[in-house]
């Protein structure tokens, strides 16, 4: 998991720094990842990175499901 997460924070900078969008105190965090992706992509941008961020969102909710799963069934199957 470490090197999607790598490539995915890595690949975000990139994009926000080369988008000619400066961070200031309104543009801080996700909306300034939104205003790089419309400066770059159109109307189009914020709606691909808020899908992507409840894409993203629910599918660590999946995994961490799963192991919570895995979890109780080695210590219950342990005792």
């Amino acid at each position: 998991m470490f090197i999607d997460t790598l490539l995915l924070c890595t690949a975000t900078a990139m994009m926000c720094m080369s988008s000619g969008v400066a961070p200031s105190e309104a543009l801080q965090g996700a909306p300034w990842v939104q205003a790089a992706l419309q400066e770059s992509l159109g109307t189009f941008g914020p709606v691909f990175i808020t899908v992507s961020m409840v894409l993203f969102a629910f599918t660590t909710l999946l995994g961490n499901c799963f192991y919570c799963d895995n979890l109780l069934t080695f210590c219950l199957i342990r005792q």
